[in-house]
């Protein structure tokens, strides 16, 4: 059973984060218990990320079944939810901020529902046509900027790092997904 009051404070606390307050930090649980709750973002993310991936199913021509794609993008979005964070371990410590890892992924895995809630109903108008096609990528576009942001303002302040370091971090996180979803893409 999903812990509805620690997944309604992460969410409260991710809301202010997309708000660019800091304050949004004292939501979270910030011990290893809290870490591992945090994950529950991507059980929280999961029914959008399912509607998602059947519209793409539905809207690609020469697909084939639909259990290797859902396999594939299941697959993925397990890998996208834990190749960062494992990342993230050696290369806080080569920071000299492993102190502050869980802080930054708790806060790091709360905004993930914000950043999939604005950009999920993007994508999906798109893909299906809802929007006119210069539209959806203005959109998209301008969520992405927004995202980044906001991962930007979460990583610089969490890992309490320079704002170069937090611009390389984010680039590296951004790299990453892009490897994921290109190699899914190439097996779905």
């Amino acid at each position: 059973m999903l812990p509805v009051a620690d997944i309604s404070v992460g969410i409260a606390g991710a809301a202010g984060l997309a708000r660019f307050d800091l304050e949004g930090f004292e939501y979270f649980d910030n011990s290893i218990h809290g870490f591992w709750q945090s994950f529950y973002a991507a059980v929280v993310i999961a029914p959008l990320f399912l509607i998602l991936i059947l519209i793409q199913y539905l809207t690609t021509e020469g697909g084939g079944p639909f259990l290797h794609y859902l396999i594939i993008e299941g697959l993925a979005y397990v890998i996208a939810w834990t190749a960062f964070p494992v990342i993230m371990l050696s290369f806080s410590y080569h920071l000299g901020r492993e102190m502050n890892y869980i802080r930054y992924f708790v806060a790091y895995n709360w905004i993930a529902v914000i950043q999939s809630i604005v950009y999920m109903p993007i994508a999906v108008f798109g893909i299906t046509g809802a929007f006119p096609p210069d539209v959806a990528n203005l959109l998209a576009v301008m969520a992405l900027l927004w995202i980044l942001a906001l991962t930007f303002f979460v990583t610089r302040h969490a890992l309490e790092i320079p704002p170069g370091t937090a611009v390389a971090v984010v680039a590296m996180d951004f790299l990453l997904g892009l490897l994921i979803e290109t190699i899914s893409s190439r097996f779905a």
